[in-house]
């Protein structure tokens, strides 16, 4: 097995990165296993941001980094992270890129970016009234109490808090 790969962007660009890639992403490796590593083709994935995933995973040494601190208990990412260098790297992006980022590492299986992406929306939820939120996405009206009873009926478990849930959220 060769120690590099190529990876393909939507675009049709090529990047080529270390096969360690593989440790952090379920998605690559899984290809890998079931079909080689000649080229790897991420429908999914522009190039924008298969360049910053690369990055992300050169910077860790293509290994999964230090778990992040939980509960998350600042509004500020960088008091969250144990690496400035992610904080950096997170604060990058812009809200509706880092929505692009989040369905990018989801779709590569990486949990590691992905739970960073996490905290950054957890950071931005921390300590927020239901009046900011309705000011910052200028949302006109609440819910009518029916709306409301219905909804609650057809979703129950969103709801529901789990003890870990909780947990990550406080």
């Amino acid at each position: 097995m060769a120690d590099r790969i190529s990876l393909v962007s939507n675009e049709g660009l090529a990047f080529e990165t270390s096969i360690q890639i593989t440790q952090l992403s379920g998605f690559i490796a899984r290809i890998v296993q079931d079909y080689g590593n000649e080229e790897i083709q991420l429908i999914q994935v522009n190039s924008i941001y298969l360049r910053k995933i690369i990055d992300y995973c050169e910077h860790h040494s293509f290994a999964t980094p230090e778990p992040l601190c939980k509960p998350i208990k600042f509004e500020e990412i960088e008091k969250n992270v144990n690496d400035p260098w992610d904080s950096s790297f997170i604060k990058q992006f812009s809200e509706e890129q880092l929505l692009e980022l989040i369905l990018v590492a989801n779709y590569l299986d990486m949990k590691s970016l992905l739970e960073l992406c996490n905290v950054v929306i957890a950071t931005m939820f921390k300590n927020k009234s239901v009046e900011y939120f309705k000011q910052r996405y200028n949302i006109q009206q609440d819910l009518t109490p029916q709306v409301e009873e219905q909804l609650k009926k057809e979703y129950p478990w969103a709801l529901q808090v789990e003890k870990d849930d909780n947990e990550f959220w406080q």
